[in-house]
């Protein structure tokens, strides 16, 4: 990073605003990644309400096509899903950009040392809860699929 000893105090300086950019594009990334996670659990909360009414719906008609069993199975996997989103966008340890806080004073001499350990960090957290997310989104793709690829094969085998 900036731990060149020779490096003029203009260079210097310019590297640490460069640190800082960095670490506030991650703060937006992690922002707008949380926002995502966080719409996608509204999107299946009101998939998994929908298909839960449509259950209770089959089982009081009697439906002898479709059982009430597919809508509960995906209910069930989007219930997952539910589960990993709101997972990836919980509170976790980010590191922010700017001068540190030590013993309760700012603390402006951090070691570029330090600032490669906290972007680090943040990249990690990042990609940890991107994957998350992207499980949350690979589940809710079975599920959806796995209930549709029954109706089908249940609708096909029915006489007409």
């Amino acid at each position: 990073m900036c731990d060149n000893p020779g490096a003029k105090a203009g260079a210097r300086s310019q590297c640490q605003a460069q640190i800082g950019q960095y670490m506030a594009a991650q703060l937006s990334s992690g922002i707008a990644a949380d926002q995502r996670a966080l719409n996608f659990a509204g999107y299946l909360s009101t998939a998994i309400i929908a298909l839960l009414g449509g259950a209770v719906l089959l089982r009081v008609q009697k439906s002898p096509e479709i059982s009430e069993k597919i809508p509960l199975a995906v209910a069930i996997g989007l219930l997952v899903a539910l589960a990993l989103a709101l997972f990836s966008a919980r509170p976790v340890p980010f590191n922010y950009p700017g001068s540190g806080v030590k013993n309760g004073k700012i603390d402006y001499l951090i070691d570029e040392s330090c600032y490669v350990n906290k972007i680090n960090h943040n990249d990690r957290r990042l990609l940890c809860n991107g994957r998350i997310m992207l499980a949350a989104m690979a589940v809710t793709f079975v599920s959806l699929l796995g209930g549709a690829i029954s109706i089908v094969q249940i609708l096909s085998s029915t006489p007409s």
